[in-house]
């Protein structure tokens, strides 16, 4: 059963990789998680943890999961391991690309700055479309249904929640240039959506 420690390998390099941005756009600017208010924090808590636990039980005790397996062609399990790997490479261009700006609440930072050169030259949120791809390329390595649906109820409410919350924020610190942003870049899918 090599998938479970693949998916594994691709859910630890794409938080590493993340980490490691977040980290150095901590050293010029931090802005504390509590700033976001209750709410924001209580979504992120009941977002995350589902979307974490589901797959790192799988990996974890695979009998415990067996129900929400589904069975999946070799070569589709090793098609998620390959969109999880490019996915870590693209956590880096779009965290890279954002480089200071890097942060893990919907506030912007006092110095932050319109970013619109790599992924987002396309689209505005490169970063929850990566997150999107990468659950569903450890679902896939997985077999395991379960972190596919947690994934699209996840990008749902992110889609609906989040992404608003952040947008509004962006438009009050940046003003015209981020509406023009917006009208020229769809959010997570280039031309779609």
């Amino acid at each position: 059963m090599p998938f479970r420690w693949l998916a594994l390998a691709v859910f630890v390099g794409a938080l590493f990789v993340s980490a490691y941005h977040r980290r150095r756009a901590r050293e010029r600017e931090t802005i504390p998680r509590r700033r976001e208010g209750g709410a924001m924090m209580a979504a992120r808590a009941l977002v995350a943890f589902p979307l974490f636990i589901s797959p790192l039980a799988y990996v974890a005790h695979p009998p415990a999961m067996a129900w929400a397996s589904f069975d999946a062609p070799g070569w589709l399990r090793w098609a998620g391991v390959g969109l999880g790997v490019v996915v870590i490479a693209s956590v880096h261009w779009v965290l890279g690309n954002l480089g200071r700006n890097v942060s893990e609440t919907v506030l912007t930072k006092e110095s932050h700055e319109l970013v619109t050169s790599g992924p987002y030259r396309w689209i505005r949120h490169p970063s929850y479309t990566a997150g999107m791809l990468l659950f569903t390329g450890i679902g896939v390595a997985l077999g395991n249904w379960l972190s596919m649906i947690i994934m699209a109820g996840t990008m749902a409410i992110v889609y609906t929640y989040r992404v608003r919350v952040e947008e509004q924020t962006l438009l009050k610190t940046l003003g015209e240039p981020y509406r023009k942003f917006m009208q020229t870049r769809k959010r997570f899918i280039p031309y779609l959506f």
